[in-house]
């Protein structure tokens, strides 16, 4: 057997031109060695030997991959034709039906306020019956659905079957009520099941609507500037610019706190601001009212006005209006001062001096002026009046005519003059509860004359103003020390002895802020760690082992914290080993106490403190 054959039984090699092409040349005497039957044959590893394995391996692997891809091939292929048969059948169901008309319309352009109508058209021209067929209609903000549609923003009408050839028509009334965002989106949905399947079909189409101009609209009309007391006009008109008739439209004014109202035309419907009217199309409406405004130069005022509408029994606000109005300076100037400081502020038992400064800012004489200040204020103590002026205590009013100052008899232009009276406030602030603070007190003022310059529209000449003081705040803080059942009591010379000290804090009327406590413990004394407070704050009391100061930072203590309830407490241990100098004596524990603040109510500092602190025993 030659070589060639040899390796075609052993390997399984292809053809001998294979063979021949990878097998590389053996010499005669390695031909020899293999033939001879005396000697071990031995088969050497040719790299064409080796390289072929790897071809037949390799070609083993390609074919049980191409047997794998088949496979899924084929799976891929029947999955396509199953999804094809339910798509299939799927869009034939759907074609049975797709022959329908949705039409969705409205108009274009509306007055806000004013109901429109969203007219919904569907006809079904296949040869199936739609089922479960539903109309979803999406209200977006700022617009209304009236009717039984009126707490939705959601409209789902369920139309149900409609079978081939029927059809359905219906309006829904909305009206857009947002005249700061008058551009409105809504979408209308409709939606049904084909024959044969669960599966909703949807089309949608969007409506886009605006309204240019509220369908009542409102005017208001006052004077820029009047004088303080002096009657003026105030004009509100509104109009219906729509074809529709409201059954209901309310006018409602908002007036200042100053505003004195005297009469209006038409009457009002309520009180003295509230005008109710039936609103054809078309119909415009006007109301005169007519009153005064009594305070300082200078101070302005808002005036307003709201349209609201009724539509199928709820109403809805439309519209609103401002009109701005000053205070000119007045013919009579008038201006109250305590203790000669404007920014005064008072605390218990103090004396406020008022000086009431008036004058006379018109070309002409006014007449028989009076003057009359009314005070008010928890603090005040009104048995301390003193004044030259009559003292009203049933109404707490400060009253001066020509009789009390001759000069009021006859003001000549330009002419001035000071009045003043004085009180005490008290000296216990009046906390009954907590919430007992920021006491303050407060002057009114008014000067009159019926005599009336041509220019102004009133029956008196007037000027007013106030003044209000504010009462400080206080804060007291106490300290006292006690044994603490550790060392040699009464305290004796060179032993120690541990007292606790006491720190409590009582704050009156006004919140506190940013408030702090130092001391300085005394020579001998030594801080023991031991330390609690009865309140959350930032943290508790520290000493500084360099300084010996103890400090305790609080923060915000509130009014009345520990007038009424339980005051602020820290507790902190010392140590005291007394010397033989201090012997036969009380023994120093701590310095003075400071406790500073700031007043959140006057914004004033606040200072409180205590003498230096010892024992009450004597050293042995």
């Amino acid at each position: 057997m030659s070589l060639e054959d040899l390796e075609k039984n052993l390997y399984g090699l292809g053809s001998k031109k294979e063979s021949e092409k990878e097998t590389p040349k053996i010499s005669k005497q390695e031909e020899k060695k293999i033939s001879a039957p005396e000697e071990k044959q031995t088969i050497p590893k040719w790299s064409g030997v080796s390289d072929k394995i790897s071809q037949m391996t390799s070609s083993s692997i390609f074919l049980k991959v191409s047997q794998f891809s088949k496979v899924i091939f084929w799976l891929i292929v029947a999955t396509l034709i199953i999804a094809g048969s339910f798509a299939g059948y799927y869009l034939s169901q759907y074609l049975k039906t797709k022959d329908f008309i949705f039409e969705a319309k409205a108009p274009s352009k509306v007055l806000a306020g004013q109901p429109f109508e969203v007219k919904i058209n569907i006809e079904n021209k296949s040869k199936s019956a739609m089922r479960d067929s539903l109309i979803d209609i999406q209200i977006p903000e700022g617009v209304a659905g009236l009717g039984k549609y009126s707490d939705r923003q959601v409209i789902e009408e369920n139309i149900g079957i409609l079978e081939s050839g029927d059809s359905y028509q219906k309006s829904f009334s909305l009206a857009i009520l947002d005249t700061n965002d008058p551009a409105k989106k809504i979408d209308v949905y409709f939606s049904y099941l084909p024959p044969n399947l669960n599966t909703k079909f949807e089309k949608k189409q969007t409506i886009e609507i605006f309204a240019d101009q509220p369908a009542v609209g409102i005017n208001l009309s006052a004077p820029q500037k009047v004088f303080s007391g002096e009657q003026f006009e105030i004009t509100a008109s509104y109009k219906n610019f729509s074809d529709y008739n409201f059954s209901k439209v309310r006018l409602e004014m908002a007036y200042p706190a100053a505003f004195k109202f005297k009469e209006a035309s038409p009457a009002p419907a309520s009180g003295n601001n509230i005008w109710t009217t039936l609103m054809p199309g078309g119909m415009e409406n006007n109301v005169s009212i007519k009153g005064s405004i009594v305070g300082p130069d200078s101070m302005f005022f808002d005036v307003r006005a709201k349209i609201f509408i009724e539509l199928d029994g709820k109403e809805y606000p439309l519209g609103e209006k401002t009109a701005n109005l000053g205070i000119a300076s007045s013919p009579l100037s008038l201006s109250i001062i305590p203790n000669n400081d404007p920014n005064f502020v008072a605390f218990p038992g103090d004396t406020i001096n008022y000086s009431v400064i008036y004058g006379n800012n018109t070309e002409d004489s006014l007449a028989d002026a009076v003057i009359k200040v009314k005070v008010s204020g928890a603090m005040f103590d009104f048995a301390s009046y003193r004044g030259n002026g009559f003292f009203d205590s049933n109404s707490n009013t400060v009253i001066w005519n020509a009789s009390q100052e001759p000069g009021l008899k006859n003001l000549s232009q330009g002419a001035k003059g000071t009045v003043s009276f004085s009180f005490k406030t008290k000296t216990i602030y009046p906390i009954k509860k907590l919430s007992d603070k920021n006491f303050s007190l407060k002057a009114e003022g008014e000067i009159s004359s019926p005599t009336v310059p041509y220019y102004i529209s009133s029956d008196k000449t007037v000027g007013v103003n106030s003044s209000e003081t504010k009462i400080g705040g206080r804060t007291e803080i106490s300290a006292y020390a006690e044994y603490n059942k550790k060392g040699p009591y009464p305290p004796q010379v060179n032993k120690p002895t541990r007292y606790l000290v006491h720190w409590i804090i009582k704050n009156y009327a006004t919140d506190k802020k940013d408030a702090k406590i130092k001391a300085v413990l005394q020579s001998g004394a030594s801080w023991t760690g031991t330390v609690a407070a009865n309140i959350d704050t930032d943290g508790l009391p520290t000493y500084n082992e360099r300084t010996q100061e103890v400090s305790w930072n609080i923060g915000r203590i509130i009014a009345n914290k520990g007038v009424t309830g339980k005051p602020i407490e820290t507790t902190f241990e010392v140590e005291i080993a007394p010397s033989i100098s201090q012997a036969n004596a009380l023994l120093p524990i701590l310095s003075a106490v400071q406790l500073t603040a700031t007043d959140e109510f006057t914004g004033l500092p606040v200072n409180s403190g205590t003498d230096s602190l010892q024992t009450v025993d004597i050293v042995r």
